[in-house]
């Protein structure tokens, strides 16, 4: 920005001018009256100088006192485009970007704009979050610079337009085809979006230009993981790692695929490699402790753990995997004192209030397994899970209602957790509330179609009560399809043959389930019941007895069949000895 030398200077001058000139004559000058400078030109005289002032503070990288002459100048000329386009630019790099949109609209649409203003306004919108108007702007411009392609590309990734996040990447990537960061970028919203096809094609292109580059054959793994062929993504991990041993995303990638296939001891190796490198090797120790515990070694788990709390005793995540090795060890005292110390430290933490309560269940304590729970939803009463494990304890204290408060809380924080549906479709089965656990029961079968033990449990219910048997059928084929040598399956189905009077089936399925379950009361006096209907009192009678020896939910009643079956039988066998007489 320039400005002419000051009025008044150049009315001095004028002045000073005529005065000489006059001295040469002999009559008396006639002097003309001076014109008062206007106060348009004082304006822009004082705009002038803070504006200096404002470049000066500027280049002392004084943001805040430049944008504060910046802003006075354009108060004295506010026509000055250049002053409101330096003082847009201020506001952008000192955050007053309301002040920013106000200098820049001025009640103009977007189409009155010229080009810097637009890529002003684009860069403001930015600043203010509104990508999708950022955008918007930038697509009114004649051209794009590389910078704007990639800033296009970034807001449509961001607002989850992946077509269009590809279109301005290839755009970008075709002025620079040697780019590989933005073909992986392309690759990686590709597979994102499920098309692996051509994800991997993204991939194939790039390895013609960038030959023997590990993260492009990293990319190829990640996508065969993606589609199930494990074996496949772990010859691409190992490849890529042997071409850059520093390169650690393909070891980890590799470790996954171990631990996924429960081969823990090959994750371990991968991790104590890891582990061992000068640089960030400390970062791979927690998930190597954890490792050690997955694979049953837990002296080295231990011994790992303890000496990470020593360089730091506030890690709750470590607490908590000592508290595991602990329990897995059956040494519960220490595995509670570890898990209260991660809570101590991290109160919402979820799997530390899970194991602890399980600990307790593990035990039968149910009374400090409901104090832990109550203590959990005290803490976090806004936390689903939590009133979903006060739920499963009330349960299983068979105080049903109760479980069926805390549940029905439960579900109104997470609407979507189907074990709280299955919790609830428990709870009101045993107050005999059929419909209502029907409803919860097909809540989470709407969730997880093929939930085996939410069929088993749903057709058992069905069958118990002689409705829906065909239903009921159906849902144990999908479970039994899914687990054939469940034997709680397998009894359940049998005792829906027999609700159907078929008892040679019954009795088939519910031998088999013995076959697997041989300490279960209830298969026992299933048993017994397809015996009497067979008329096998004897067989029946060894069913019931062995029902009752195994500490059946009702004994009274087991007991009372025992000694019906027992009458019947001595009956009989008068009957037997008074026809044996008479012949």
């Amino acid at each position: 920005m320039k400005y002419k030398a000051a009025p008044l200077l150049q009315i001095g001058a004028l002045i000073t001018s005529l005065l000489l000139t006059e001295c040469a004559v002999s009559r008396f000058p006639v002097v003309q009256p001076a014109h008062n400078p206007t106060r348009e030109s004082l304006a822009k005289a004082r705009a002038e100088i803070y504006f200096i002032k404002a470049r000066d503070y500027d280049r002392r990288g004084l943001h805040q006192m430049a944008g504060k002459y910046y802003e006075n100048a354009y108060e004295l000329d506010p026509q000055s485009d250049e002053l409101r386009k330096l003082l847009i630019r201020k506001h952008l790099v000192t955050g007053k970007f309301t002040n920013a949109l106000f200098l820049l609209k001025r009640g103009r649409s977007l189409q009155d704009l010229d080009e810097e203003e637009k890529r002003l306004l684009a860069r403001v919108y930015m600043r203010l979050s509104q990508y999708e108007r950022s955008a918007e702007v930038l697509s009114k411009l004649n051209s794009l610079n590389d910078d704007e392609i990639q800033t296009l590309a970034l807001i449509y990734e961001t607002m989850g337009n992946a077509s269009r996040a590809i279109r301005f990447y290839t755009k970008y990537q075709q002025r620079h085809p040697e780019s590989i960061s933005t073909g992986l970028k392309i690759a990686d919203i590709y597979k994102k979006n499920r098309q692996y096809e051509q994800a991997e094609s993204i991939y194939v292109a790039l390895g013609k230009i960038h030959a023997g580059n590990p993260q492009i054959i990293n990319g190829l793994g990640a996508i065969k993981l993606l589609q199930g062929d494990t074996a496949l993504a772990l010859d691409f991990f190992n490849t890529a790692s042997l071409m850059d041993s520093t390169y650690n995303e393909s070891m980890q990638n590799a470790a996954q695929v171990y631990i996924s296939r429960g081969e823990f001891k090959e994750a371990i190796d991968i991790y104590e490699k890891l582990s061992s490198t000068e640089e960030h090797g400390e970062v791979y120790l927690n998930s190597l402790a954890l490792l050690y515990y997955y694979d049953n070694q837990y002296d080295k788990s231990e011994r790992l753990i303890r000496s990470l709390l020593q360089k730091d005793m506030n890690d709750s995540e470590l607490h908590f995997y000592l508290g595991l090795v602990f329990a897995a060890q059956d040494r519960q005292h220490l595995a509670r004192v570890e898990y209260e110390k991660a809570l101590a430290i991290k109160p919402e933490y979820v799997d530390a209030w899970r194991q602890l309560c399980y600990l307790y269940i593990k035990n039968k304590d149910y009374a400090q397994a409901l104090q832990s729970t109550q203590r959990f939803t005290a803490n976090q009463p806004d936390r689903g899970i939590s009133w979903r494990l006060l739920g499963s304890v009330h349960n299983m204290r068979k105080e049903f209602r109760k479980a069926e408060k805390a549940l029905l809380k439960s579900l109104e924080l997470d609407s979507s957790d189907a074990y709280a549906w299955f919790e609830l479709g428990s709870a009101r089965e045993r107050r005999q509330d059929i419909a209502g656990a029907t409803r919860a029961f097909r809540k989470v079968l709407a969730f997880q179609p093929e939930d085996a033990a939410t069929a088993n449990y749903l057709g058992y219910m069905w069958a118990e009560n002689d409705i829906n048997l065909d239903s009921a059928k159906t849902l144990l084929e999908s479970a039994l399809a899914q687990d054939p040598q469940n034997g709680a399956y397998l009894d359940s189905y049998g005792w829906i043959f027999y609700k159907k009077k078929d008892y040679d089936n019954a009795l088939v399925f519910i031998s088999k389930a013995l076959e697997h379950i041989e300490d279960d009361p209830i298969i026992w006096e299933h048993l017994g019941e397809i015996y009497e209907k067979k008329g096998s009192l004897r067989e029946a009678l060894h069913a019931f007895r062995k029902s009752y020896e195994l500490g059946p939910e009702a004994p009274h009643k087991i007991q009372s069949r025992i000694l019906q079956l027992e009458n019947d039988l001595l009956l009989l066998m008068k009957n037997d000895e008074n026809d044996e007489n008479e012949y």
